[in-house]
This record gives structure tokens, sequence and C-alpha cells, in this order.
């Protein structure tokens, strides 16, 4: 029984999804896939370049050894690997389930990474694990959905009560105020390693509309798109729920130019730079340009950001 009195804490609302249906939740996404590994006692999994430099560590700390294969022009695997060896697929923003489909039946241990991809469902039984971080203000979150046998890691609950002051000051004043605060909470949960999803995260993301962030998301993304298709390098088959990827040589200039008018867009995984020996990888991470499209803002904040990148061109 938990404290009954005493001040009123932080209200969230009550539940509006069934979030927590058929999945194993951990405090991050990565932790989900380790926790798989280990229980399925693989030891050599195939990763791409493509992906975070510290979720490569972070199996290599756990004893997996890791092979990096590169990627082809539509994002798909470029290697030559055994149908029975181990490889983890990235579900690159959430715009790959036809090309996963296609190659579920050729390798008998496909694992999906669906980082970039929440809204995704889980393709057949397909080991698949998600980063709730990416996609909601929580100060942890990560699922797994493999089959039904798996067991419940029953694991301590990660204590995130200590480590909210990015999401508090991102909403009290702004995100560059808080910045110093969410790098520090994405190191501990690096370090800290396997735990379960605070409670404070399954509160959070129990009370969300999900289907109304999905169609916020569609919409900004509809609107970018229209709007800067023509100068975009980048073409997806499908709409992305995960950032629009605006992809341009000119990357660089342009990302310092959205900061001064205060646009903020990550530079996902520079941390791979070094060991990347192939052009087409390093263009990915240099070149494109991620911009917000998430449940904080509408067509205001997209005709704003349209503005600015075509003002940057002219």
């Amino acid at each position: 029984m938990n404290s009954i009195g005493g001040y009123i804490g932080l209200e969230l609302g009550a539940y509006k999804n069934n979030f927590f249906k058929n999945k194993l939740l951990f405090n991050s996404g990565r932790s989900a896939c380790v926790y798989y590994l280990r229980q399925k006692g693989i030891k050599h999994i195939w990763v791409p370049y493509y992906i975070c430099g510290d979720f490569i560590e972070t199996l290599r700390k756990n004893d997996i050894d890791v092979s990096l294969y590169h990627l082809d022009k539509d994002l798909e695997i470029k290697a030559d690997i055994g149908v029975d060896e181990a490889i983890l697929y990235v579900n690159y923003f959430g715009c790959k389930e036809d090309y996963i489909k296609k190659i579920s039946d050729t390798y008998s241990t496909l694992i999906i990474d669906n980082s970039q991809a929440f809204f995704n469902k889980q393709i057949g039984d397909l080991p698949t694990f998600y980063s709730v971080r990416k996609f909601f203000g929580v100060p942890d979150g990560g699922i797994l959905m493999a089959e039904e046998d798996l067991t419940d890691p029953k694991l301590d609950d990660y204590q995130s009560h200590e480590y909210c002051q990015h999401l508090v000051k991102q909403l009290d004043v702004n995100s560059t105020y808080g910045y110093t605060d969410f790098r520090n909470n994405e190191e501990r949960i690096i370090a800290e390693g396997l735990y379960g999803m605070s409670k404070l995260s399954k509160q959070i993301m129990g009370s969300f509309d999900l289907e109304l962030v999905k169609e916020k998301r569609l919409e900004n993304f509809s609107f970018l798109k229209k709007h800067l298709e023509d100068r975009n390098q980048f073409k997806l088959s499908t709409p992305s729920l995960f950032h629009f990827p605006f992809m341009t040589e000119r990357a660089a200039d342009l990302r310092t130019y959205l900061v001064k008018n205060n646009i903020y867009t990550p530079m996902l995984w520079a941390d791979q730079l070094p060991v990347i020996d192939a052009t087409w990888e390093k263009q990915l991470i240099e070149n494109i340009v991620h911009l917000p499209i998430d449940q904080r803002y509408g067509l205001e904040e997209m005709e704003y950001i349209v503005d600015k990148i075509l003002e940057f061109y002219a």
C-alpha cells in the first residue's frame, strides 16, 4: 500500500490506452535488446554501421560480439550474411516495414530495432524493441515484444524521480535550458544498465491519447513534405512519424542557421563517423537534418520551419 495523505504530487490523468498489453517494459530500448540476447544465449550479432555507437558499446560490454554491415541506397542490407546468423535491422524512420516482411523468412534470427518506429506494430513474432524517449517526454523507457513464452524479467524499476529536470525545465522554460540535464540523464541510463521502466514513465505513457499523437505527427510530416520535397535529397516511400529527414549537402550550414532561429535538430549517430569507411553512411549522418514533427507542434511551427529553410536557400 502506498502512503495515503500528505502533499499532492504530480497528476497525469487516467489511463487512455492499452500501452502495457503484451509488452515487456525496460528503462531503455538497448536494455530490451540486451535482455532478449541474454535470454536466447546469442553471443554474436550483425549490426548496421548506421546506428548509435553507444548501442554497439553496450552490446560489447555485455559480452556480445558485434560484426558491422553496410547499407545500400535504400537503407537495406548490403552484406553477405549467413541465414543462420543473428542480425539486427533498424526500421529506419519507421519506413522499412515492407522490407522487414521481405527478409523475415530469409534470416532465422532477425531482431528489429523500432526505436525510430514507435507506431509500427510488431511483424509476426519477430523480436522487436522500441525506445519510448525518442517519441515522448519521459525520463526512461524501452519496450520488448517477442514470442509469448519469453520470461518476464521482473527487474527493479528504474528510479527516475531525480532525473526529470530536463522535462520540467523544457516545459517551464525551454529545451536549451534543460539540455545539459537531458544529456546527463541519457548518459546515466546507458551507464546503469538493465532495469524495468520507471513508475513515472509508465504513468506518463498510460495517460497519452496515442492516436491523437500519431495524427499530429503525420499532419506535421505531410506539411513539411509538401513544401520541402523538391529540395530534399532523401526520398521516403512512406511517411515518417519520427522526424522529417531533410538531406542536403549544406547540412552543417543549415543546422547553424536553424539554431540561430531557435530551431534545434539532432545530428544522429555522429559517434560512428570514426569507424565508418563508406561514403553513403557518412552522408546519412552528416547530410541529414532531422526536422522536428512531434506532437508539441502544429502547422504554425511547421510553417515557421519551412519559411526559415526557404530563407536559408534564398
